[in-house]
């Protein structure tokens, strides 16, 4: 839940639906609650439940979301250390120089993520859909971010921008998951599907015992 809340504005703002933008910067108080604090919360809880994959995915993106809210805010000065007390072609060389470098952490998360997608093809269809969309739109907002460290800004607001989209996507992939998953742990007597893989890829251990029986 807290991922959806903070994902799905901030798809809306890098779109730039109905004139939003700055990247998220008014989304701040989401992003440490939502995005960060409540995933984190969630993660310790996994952490005692034993639930090893819960935990790590939403620990690793409770950090990011709190980075990612830190990295906007001014008083951290993540920005300023590059821009500060600089101008016209010294503060664009600053900038782009900041763009390059915060596009490595999202590369990171993508591939992160992507190890996430993999390890999800033994849960559901829908869980995999949600990782695979989250994977592409953390890889074209690198792209977005490397582009228009280059100088080549409208190439880097379009690839921002089908970064939005594709977060608009697995959020709606994320609540459709979050609805079923509420019907369910209140014994609804109807459910929605979600595509189930737990017996599509065997278990190591089910591969096991079927050696020995052989």
């Amino acid at each position: 839940m807290g991922f959806l809340v903070a994902s799905t504005p901030l798809s809306g703002a890098l779109m730039g639906w109905r004139g939003a933008g700055g990247g998220g910067a008014a989304l701040i108080g989401v992003f440490y609650f939502f995005g960060g604090a409540l995933q984190v919360i969630g993660s310790l809880l996994e952490w005692i439940l034993g639930n090893t994959f819960s935990f790590v995915v939403f620990g690793s993106y409770g950090a990011f979301w709190l980075a990612f809210g830190v990295t906007l805010q001014p008083a951290y000065n993540a920005e300023g250390a590059y821009t500060a007390g600089k101008t016209g072609a010294a503060e664009a060389a600053g900038m782009a120089q900041f763009e390059s470098t915060y596009a490595f952490y999202l590369m990171s998360m993508a591939l992160l993520t992507f190890m996430y997608l993999i390890c999800s093809l033994r849960i559901n269809i829908i869980f995999a859909l949600i990782f695979f969309f989250l994977d592409t739109a953390q890889l074209l907002l690198t792209a977005s971010y490397w582009i228009t460290a280059k100088g080549n800004t409208e190439l880097g607001e379009k690839l921002q921008k089908a970064s939005g989209a594709f977060i608009f996507i697995y959020c709606v992939l994320g609540w459709y998951l979050l609805f079923a998953q509420l019907l369910q742990s209140l014994d609804f007597p109807f459910s929605l599907p979600v595509g189930d893989l737990s017996t599509k890829i065997k278990s190591a251990t089910d591969r096991k015992k079927d050696r020995e029986e052989v």
